[in-house]
């Protein structure tokens, strides 16, 4: 069964570099959090390789998927770079392709290999790692209701961030999205309803 709230993403940099006619494909994949910070490793790139002919990319951060062949045949280079993105199954990512023309033209077809193969070594370097998407939630209660609060934030697995103790207890938890409307539901009916779940995030 699939798990709604798993995603995956790059474990970190990785570079490959590929030689098809002489035109080297300098290929960096890299884990981005927004689709600035993707733009930004393009222009970071660009300044890095400024001789180069070439800066192609394609980045997918949450529903924001974007391609740029920068100036080769169309299709031939942001395109594959996007495919090889999607083969890997990573999202929170960018893919950057510099081309160093070598003197020899390799077609669209040729371009279109040259840049996918690169970018797929690159992002074969970059590994993976599994995140979750979580969600965070405050919940305050009598401190009578320690046990059975607890004992539904283990059954749901959710993550103590922060907690406080005054009057009442305060805790901030993160867990699951896809979990939180039931591990609500818990709660209440575990406390009578006398738990607050507030400032959902």
């Amino acid at each position: 069964m699939t798990d709604p709230d798993r995603y995956v993403i790059p474990a970190t940099r990785g570079e490959a570099t590929i030689v098809e006619k002489r035109s080297r494909f300098l290929a960096l994949a890299a884990p981005v959090a927004t689709s600035e910070e993707a733009l930004a490793l393009v222009a970071d790139r660009r300044r890095e390789h400024h001789d180069a002919a070439h800066h192609a990319y394609a980045f997918r951060v949450g529903a924001d998927e974007r391609s740029s062949d920068d100036g080769e045949p169309s299709g031939s280079a942001g395109r594959p770079i996007l495919s090889a993105i999607t083969a890997a199954g990573v999202e929170s990512v960018a893919v950057v392709v510099t081309r160093y023309f070598g003197g020899v033209k390799l077609g669209p077809g040729g371009l279109a290999r040259a840049f996918g193969e690169a970018a797929r070594d690159a992002l074969t370097q970059a590994g993976t790692e599994v995140r979750y998407h979580c969600r965070l939630v405050n919940v305050t209660f009598d401190f009578d209701l320690t046990s059975p609060v607890h004992h539904v934030v283990q059954k749901f697995e959710a993550r103590t961030v922060n907690s406080s103790y005054s009057n009442r207890a305060h805790m901030t938890l993160e867990l699951r999205r896809s979990r939180l409307s039931s591990f609500i539901e818990a709660l209440r009916e575990a406390t009578a309803g006398r738990v607050e779940v507030a400032d959902v995030a």
